[in-house]
């Protein structure tokens, strides 16, 4: 409890709102971060015009001939980092991938803070203070300490918008250590992409059902499905069987009414039944917000054979605690584990061109975010 109250406590200083009004109050030196070209003045100018004393536009220096803004210091991210001239926070642009630069801000002191909409942090905080009692009792149900430190930090850093604030785990995503699938098991691969993760559970001698709904993940997935031995099917899963609307995003295809696309959606149980499968042992699942749905079409499975599984659990604010719920409402002799885990984008997800500078400026190939927490189920 103790530890909890610890963290409640801190939402009341350390949320966006209330850090970037004492940012601008007290008038501390902001450098801001424009990572792209052409350079569009819009967004500083936007800052700077609320109140911010930002003195210094930092960025990649392939791209520092490109930016003229005479109001303030132009300098490239090898300056920077050698003599930040008195700037205490650094501002980041909007793109999803540039918390990874904490990694060099840190050691020379200098705070980053993600900029986003202030009235989608204000419902976010609100919408997490309103629910503090679902919290403790989710937080209340995980059994190690790393998880209870991985929870308590994942509330705070989507309140915060500050990657420092997160606690990320050092194993690869879905390895944790009595939640990795077994030779023979049988394991569900929920929103398999290009069958990164489903590969893995085929080396680890599991025998994988993958299923992807978009065409186009599919055929990727598929030709190393025909190479590692697992099974990938080009569907969605779902809560009942039925033909449905998405929308083609790559790694964040998701199931959407007015999507332009169309996939056959299944249900595990359903699925369980039509292939004859004698048990399922292990199911994860990463299906962009519909991870509840899709437990709902897997009760029979679960209450049956009790599988581990790896549920996604950050699509939806409420994910924190509503996915627990519904599994110990379900199977009450079910316990929890939680963590948090950087984005490896070492064959996956950003450009060549982005990871050149990830290589460039050192800063490796694993992307802190926001994304990427998993609830373990035992």
């Amino acid at each position: 409890m103790k530890d909890f109250l610890t963290m409640v406590k801190k939402l009341y200083y350390r949320n966006y709102e209330d850090s970037m009004e004492a940012i601008k109050e007290q008038q501390i030196p902001c450098a801001y971060f424009y990572p792209m070209e052409p350079f569009e003045a819009g967004n500083i100018d936007a800052v700077r015009e609320w109140g911010m004393n930002v003195t210094t536009i930092c960025t990649w220096d392939k791209h520092l001939a490109q930016i003229d803004y005479p109001a303030c210091r132009v300098v490239g991210l090898k300056e920077f980092l050698a003599d930040p001239q008195g700037v205490k926070v650094m501002l980041l642009h909007t793109q999803m991938w540039l918390p990874v630069l904490d990694k060099v801000l840190a050691p020379i002191g200098v705070d980053s803070i993600n900029l986003g909409h202030l009235q989608d942090a204000i419902n976010i905080r609100d919408f997490m203070f309103d629910n503090l009692p679902k919290l403790y009792e989710t937080y209340a149900c995980l059994g190690q300490e790393e998880s209870k430190k991985a929870y308590l930090a994942a509330v705070a850093g989507n309140v915060s918008w500050q990657v420092r604030d997160y606690h990320f785990a050092p194993e690869p995503q879905y390895m944790l250590e009595g939640f990795i699938p077994q030779e023979n098991d049988i394991a569900i691969d929920g929103g398999a992409y290009d069958g990164g993760t489903a590969r893995l559970f085929a080396s680890l001698g599991a025998k994988v059902y993958a299923f992807e709904m978009d065409r186009e993940n599919y055929q990727v997935c598929q030709e190393k499905a025909e190479k590692y031995g697992f099974v990938v099917e080009n569907m969605g899963l779902s809560n009942a069987e039925s033909d449905a609307h998405y929308h083609r995003g790559g790694t964040a295809s998701c199931k959407l009414d007015h999507g332009a696309e169309v996939a056959h959606f299944i249900s595990i149980d359903a699925y369980v039944e039509r292939a004859d499968l004698p048990r399922v042992d292990y199911i994860k699942l990463d299906v962009e917000g519909a991870e509840q749905e899709v437990l709902e079409g897997a009760a029979a499975s679960i209450l049956k054979w009790k599988p581990k599984m790896a549920i996604s659990a950050y699509h939806r604010p409420y994910d924190l605690w509503a996915l627990r719920e519904y599994v110990s409402a379900l199977c009450p002799s079910y316990r929890f584990e939680f963590r948090h885990y950087p984005i490896d984008v070492t064959d996956y997800w950003l450009s060549e061109q982005d990871k050149a500078l990830l290589r460039e400026y050192g800063l490796g190939y694993k992307i802190p975010t926001s994304c990427e927490t998993v609830l373990y189920c035992y």
